[in-house]
């Protein structure tokens, strides 16, 4: 994961723990852990909810996407911000 590598590089190093079903790349040092959402809204929404239960003392999230195929001109790395859902 670019993100995590960066991080790394930096001295931030990641570890890897279990919460519920999912993976969560844990940087103790920064307060923030990383985990991989899913494919699509609902998805990337379900897995959401289910860190946030088992995890009630976060206080912030940050749900992030691909916006995959949206238009030609997206390029990886692109960043795109919605201003409304669908």
């Amino acid at each position: 994961m670019p993100l995590l590598a960066a991080l790394e590089a930096t001295g931030y190093g990641s570890t890897v723990r279990r919460v519920g079903r999912l993976d969560v790349a844990c940087v103790d040092r920064l307060a923030f852990g990383v985990a991989v959402g899913g494919h699509g809204k609902v998805q990337l929404g379900v897995q959401m909810q289910h860190l946030l239960d088992l995890l009630p003392t976060v206080d912030t999230a940050l749900c992030l996407g691909a916006a995959g195929s949206l238009c030609e001109a997206a390029a990886w790395g692109d960043v795109v911000v919605g201003s409304c859902s669908l």
